[in-house]
């Protein structure tokens, strides 16, 4: 019994630690939006782009 508990801890502290750092990356995401002056997408000028042959 005691090995199973601790097989099925290792999977419950993975899932866990997942969540707190989906929760954090909402968050930044959330945040970095609601920024003024930021842009949600990123463009390179076309001086920059490089043809494709």
């Amino acid at each position: 019994m005691a090995a199973e508990q601790e097989r099925n801890s290792a999977p419950v502290r993975v899932a866990a630690e997942l969540s707190l750092e989906l929760k954090q990356a909402r968050a930044e995401l959330e945040s970095a939006q609601n920024a003024p002056g930021l842009s949600g997408t990123r463009s390179t000028p076309s001086s920059t782009a490089v043809p494709v042959t």
